[in-house]
């Protein structure tokens, strides 16, 4: 019968571990699966039987534990011993629990060690070659992983704790329960980490595709969204600004450039500025904060995004949703890198180092002309704009696309049929959109003939789903299309205005003149409320229209107050 190593997932100390084990004590004749506390039980429950021998090495014992009672006592009945090996005792309440269901492991393996390699090293004879070479690797914090590597203290700790995450992911994820075992045997083999055997390969392929914030795609539109996202991680100095339709992935883009930028380490937070509908002083609260007392119910001080963003990266969704004292606020943190918490005073000034990223689906140039977005602040954080293409203008990527999401849905990949079906839809959703009709066919998905309790996800039937989906929203679609059409030409149009957002002149004092000879003519050549509007004294106003007339910008006529 064979033997089977059971290695939980929690540190890389236990695939190091998995690894002595599966050299020095097996030979390299073991299977090796990566399993949590959480599904201990049910997975003895289906592949115990297979085994003469099973280790547990690393994995805790607080759940589900009537239930691998019972599994223990069932296995041992049919000759399979199972040993659990730790460097902790035994928890009391697991102890008691599984002698009160009258199940128990044939043998407990217990030694205080600083890492359960060592355990397996003293308890099973690991020769020294083998544990000095893997020593490094059971040390690797995956918390710290760029520290580790920074320090050089092991030049290829940083490869195997990224394959323990990656063989990590393709378990959760892909139900692939092969991966443990492929990087435990290429750990205890040594094999050349790069270039990584084609298995390693796949795993981290697989992983980076999925987890590790890629983009997935390979046409030339994705090849040139990839190319500009990682100008805009590279180049910090300047904001982001995501522009694009509904459901193009930006939140998705700004987690990409955050995750390989040199702020990849520290934090990343997220914030729809549209939440509470708009509420100027509700978004003011959750960005800057707020101090004792500074409101009703306001008991403590609390920290805003910001604070718990500093020396990472903040992005802000629907940044067009901010109101004016909002906008100012943001413009005076992008300026001079502090600000006041709510209630705060002079002497409380609070100092960050955050790298903003904002998005929106509305036309913030079209806003700053019609004077609801501030022109300043438009330029600060639109210093390095990004335009997300919608899913038509790639659709060729769109059977990887749906690989990568139904693999992660179901654990397999959809049929060929599948994929020709839901070719035959534009996606006014775009990438949301797919995703959702994903989640519907996963729902939907068949018993299997040789098992009614398992899905069948081959069996799903995409071309009904589609159809259904496109009569139930067909009014919803219809509309967003002529929506589309108008927007398309309503750009056409402002292309050819003279002073379109996009042929602004390099001059601030020249686009600030454009600006308010568009506000004066706005508001019937009124400059008290163009210029407030503009957000301008008077006088400043009367300057800048100065300038336009002299520039030809602003057509001849008495102004009217």
């Amino acid at each position: 019968m064979k033997n089977l190593i059971m290695a939980g997932w929690h540190y890389p100390e236990y695939l190091a571990a998995a690894a002595a084990m599966y050299g020095c004590t097996y030979r390299g004749k073991a299977d090796v699966l990566g399993v949590s506390m959480g599904s201990l039980a049910a997975t003895l429950d289906v592949q115990g039987r297979r085994y003469g021998h099973i280790d547990v090495l690393g994995v805790g014992l607080t759940e589900n534990l009537g239930k691998l009672a019972r599994v223990l006592e069932e296995l041992s009945a049919e000759g399979v011993s199972v040993r659990w090996v730790s460097r902790q005792n035994m928890p009391e309440q697991a102890r008691k629990a599984l002698a009160q269901h009258g199940g128990t492991f044939s043998e407990t393996v217990v030694m205080d060690r600083p890492t359960l390699l060592e355990v397996v090293a003293e308890r099973f004879n690991c020769d020294k070659a083998s544990l000095a070479r893997l020593r490094p690797v059971a040390a690797a914090d995956v918390g710290s992983i760029r520290e580790l590597a920074d320090t050089a203290r092991c030049s290829e700790c940083i490869v195997w704790a990224g394959l323990y995450q990656a063989a990590g992911f393709a378990h959760r994820y892909n139900h692939d329960e092969t991966a443990c075992g492929k990087v435990v045997e290429a750990l205890w083999r040594g094999d050349p980490v790069k270039p990584l055997r084609p298995p390693l390969d796949r795993l981290m392929r697989d992983y980076q595709a999925g987890y590790s914030k890629e983009l997935i795609g390979k046409s030339p539109v994705m090849v040139a969204l990839r190319t500009r996202l990682d100008q805009a991680a590279r180049y910090e100095d300047a904001n982001v600004l995501l522009l694009g339709e509904t459901g193009t992935g930006k939140q998705l883009a700004a987690e990409y450039i955050h995750c390989n930028s040199s702020r990849s380490g520290k934090t990343f937070l997220h914030h729809n500025c549209a939440y509470g509908n708009g509420n100027g002083d509700m978004l003011m609260d959750r960005l800057f904060g707020h101090e004792k007392g500074a409101f009703t119910g306001a008991t403590r001080m609390r920290p805003g995004l910001f604070e718990d963003a500093n020396g990472g990266t903040l992005f802000l969704d629907e940044i067009g949703e901010a109101s004016p004292a909002v906008q100012a606020m943001l413009l005076t943190v992008l300026d001079t890198g502090q600000f006041y918490r709510v209630g705060g005073t002079i002497d409380e000034a609070v100092r960050v180092n955050v790298r903003l990223v904002c998005a929106t689906n509305r036309n913030l140039q079209q806003m700053v002309l019609d004077g609801r977005f501030r022109l300043d602040l438009y330029e600060r954080i639109s210093g390095f704009p990004v335009q997300l293409p919608p899913l038509r203008a790639y659709k060729e990527d769109l059977p990887l696309i749906v690989r990568h999401y139904w693999r992660q849905m179901t654990g397999r990949l959809p049929t060929e049929r599948q994929l020709r079906d839901l070719m035959d839809y534009d996606y006014p959703g775009n990438t949301r959109e797919l995703v959702s009709l994903l989640k519907q066919a996963c729902a939907l998905c068949p018993a299997s003939s040789a098992d009614p309790s398992r899905k069948n996800p081959d069996a799903a039937d995409f071309k009904a789903i589609l159809d259904h989906h496109r009569q139930f929203n067909s009014t919803l679609i219809e509309g967003i299309a002529r929506q589309r059409g108008r927007d398309a030409v309503g750009e056409a149009g402002a292309r050819a205005v003279s002073c379109a957002i996009d042929e602004l002149p390099e001059r601030k004092e020249d686009v600030l003149a454009m600006h308010a000879s568009r506000m004066f003519l706005r508001y019937g050549r009124r400059v008290g409320a163009a210029a407030k509007a503009a957000d301008m004294s008077e006088n400043t106003f009367k300057k800048y229209l100065a300038l336009a007339r002299r520039k030809g910008w602003l057509p001849e006529g008495p102004d009217t107050e």
